[in-house]
C-alpha cells in the first residue's frame, strides 16, 4: 500500500507546468541560424563506431546510412562465424516539420545503437608506456585512464576507488629476477554496505521520500515550507548481478522559494536563465531519472521493467532550451506524447519464468550453414546470401532470408543451396525466404 501511495505521490509531484510559448516559436528562436546542411551529419558521428563505406544515400532531405560499431563482437551476438553483420540502418536530419512548417535544426543521426551500453563486456585493459613490462593495467569493476606518466581509476556504477582522491598512481616494478608487477593502490569496491541494497542518505534540507532502497525502488525530494525542490526527475536505486548498488539521477537539492507573481512568465532567454531545461515531458506509466548534464532516461516503478530504452536530452541556444528525442526521426521535439510514440511499456518483473524462452521468437538467421565459397551479410532480420562471380571476382546476391517474418511459409532444400549454380526465381529476382518455422540446425 505505500509504494502505491508513494507512487502516486510521484506522479503528481512531477507534473510539468504548461510552457508559455509554444513550440514553434522556441524551435525558430532557438535555431534560426543553424547550418542544416547534410554534409555536417559526418562531423557528428559518435566516437564508439563509424559508418559502413560507401553505404550513404541522400534521400531527400535525409542522409541514410549503415553504422558499425567499433567491436566486431557488437553484430555478431546472435549470429554464427560465417554471417558477416552489415550495419545497424541510421538516418541523419537537419530540418523537422513542426506544427506543418519546416524549421532548420542541428543535424541530427537516428536509429545509432547504444554500442558500449547494452552489451555488458569487460572495460579494455590499458597498458600505459612507463609500465611494459608489467603488461596491461586493469580492474575488475573499473577502467584505468591514463594521461602522461599518471593513471587514475574509474569505477563502474555501485563502485567507488579505494584512494578515492587518487593521491597515487600504479608503478610498474621489477625484480632482479626479471619478474614484473603493478603495485595498485586503488581498487574499485562496493559503495554500499549492504548487499542488494543502495545506502540510505540523507538531504542538507527537506527529505528523500522513497519506495524503498532495493533495486528499481525511486526516491523525490521533498522540501520544507518555504523551500522549493531543484531536482530533474527521481533517483533509482540501480545494482550489479553481484550486488553493487547505488543511487541514479538527480539529487536536487531545496532552495527557498522567492517566488513572486509575474516570474513564472518571464521568458527563458533573459538574464534569470540559467541555461537548463525547466520542465520534463508529462508520463503515464514511467519516471524520468536523469545526470547533470539533463541526460533523462524513461524508468518503470519497482517491480517493473521496461520494454525499451527511452532517452531525451537537453539541447540549449540562444537563451532557449528544450528537450529532445535524438533517436526519433518525426518526433525529435514533439515529446509531450512520448510514451505512446515511442511505445515504452512497463512489463512486470517475474522472479522466476514458468517456463523456457520461446525459441521460436528469436531470431531465425542465428544458425545459417556454412555455404563454399559463399557469404552471409545480415542487417534487421534479414540476411542475403552473395557468392563470387568467376568474370568479376565480385560477390552478387544469391538469396536472401526473411528470418522473423511469420506469414510466409516457403520452405527450401539446403542441400541444394551452394555457390556454383545460380539461384534464380520465376521472375528473375533474389529469391526470398521466410525461415520462422524452420530448423536450421545442421
Amino acid at each position: 500500500m505505500k509504494r502505491t501511495i508513494l507512487i502516486s505521490t510521484l506522479a503528481n509531484g512531477l507534473t510539468s507546468q504548461p510552457n508559455q510559448n509554444t513550440l514553434e516559436e522556441k524551435v525558430a528562436v532557438m535555431f534560426g541560424e543553424v547550418n542544416s546542411n547534410l554534409s555536417q551529419c559526418y562531423d557528428i558521428l559518435p566516437d564508439d563506431g563509424d559508418l559502413v563505406t560507401e553505404s550513404c544515400q541522400q534521400d531527400g532531405e535525409s542522409l541514410k546510412c549503415k553504422f558499425k560499431c567499433e567491436s566486431e563482437e557488437e553484430g555478431s551476438l546472435l549470429l554464427s562465424p560465417n554471417v558477416k553483420f552489415a550495419g545497424y540502418e541510421v538516418k541523419c536530419r537537419c530540418h523537422q516539420t513542426i506544427g506543418g512548417l519546416k524549421f532548420k535544426v542541428p543535424c541530427n543521426w537516428s536509429g545509432l545503437p547504444q554500442c558500449n551500453r547494452n552489451v555488458n563486456r569487460p572495460p579494455v585493459p590499458v597498458r600505459p608506456e612507463y609500465g611494459e613490462q608489467c603488461g596491461p593495467l586493469s580492474d575488475r569493476n573499473g577502467i584505468w585512464k591514463c594521461d602522461s606518466k599518471t593513471c587514475y581509476l574509474h569505477c563502474n556504477h555501485g563502485y567507488i576507488a579505494t584512494d578515492f582522491a587518487a593521491k597515487m598512481s600504479p608503478k610498474c616494478s621489477c625484480s632482479k629476477f626479471g619478474d614484473c608487477s603493478w603495485f595498485k593502490p586503488s581498487s574499485c569496491v562496493k559503495i554500499n554496505p549492504e548487499n542488494g541494497k543502495c545506502k540510505l542518505d540523507e538531504a542538507p534540507i527537506g527529505k528523500f521520500d522513497c519506495t524503498g532502497n532495493s533495486a528499481g525502488d525511486l526516491c523525490l525530494l521533498q522540501c520544507p515550507v518555504d523551500y522549493k525542490p531543484d531536482q530533474s526527475g527521481v533517483r533509482r536505486c540501480e545494482c550489479d548481478s553481484v550486488g553493487a548498488c547505488d543511487w541514479r539521477g538527480d539529487r536536487g537539492h531545496c532552495q527557498e522559494d522567492f517566488s513572486f507573481p509575474g516570474l513564472e512568465s518571464i521568458e527563458s532567454s533573459s538574464l534569470l536563465s540559467n541555461q537548463k531545461c525547466r520542465d520534463l515531458p508529462q508520463t503515464e506509466i514511467g519516471f524520468w531519472t536523469c545526470d547533470a548534464e539533463q541526460t533523462c532516461s524513461l524508468v518503470c516503478p519497482p517491480g517493473y521493467d521496461s520494454n525499451r530504452v527511452v532517452e531525451i536530452d537537453c539541447l540549449c541556444s540562444n537563451g532557449t532550451c528544450l528537450f529532445q528525442n535524438r533517436n526519433s526521426d518525426d518526433n525529435r521535439f514533439q515529446i509531450e506524447d512520448i510514451e505512446t510514440s515511442s511505445g515504452f511499456e512497463c512489463i512486470p518483473l517475474l522472479e522466476e519464468p514458468d517456463s523456457e524462452p520461446d525459441q521460436g521468437s528469436l531470431d531465425r538467421c542465428s544458425d545459417l550453414p556454412n555455404i563454399k565459397n559463399g557469404l552471409w551479410s545480415c542487417t534487421h532480420g534479414t540476411c542475403s546470401l552473395s557468392c563470387a562471380d568467376d568474370a568479376t571476382g565480385l560477390h552478387m546476391d544469391r538469396l536472401v532470408i526473411d528470418c522473423l517474418n511469420a506469414q510466409n511459409d516457403d520452405s527450401i532444400d539446403w542441400s541444394h543451396i551452394n555457390c556454383s549454380n545460380p539461384i534464380r526465381s520465376s521472375k528473375g529476382h533474389r529469391n526470398h525466404v521466410n525461415l520462422d518455422e524452420r530448423n536450421l540446425r545442421m
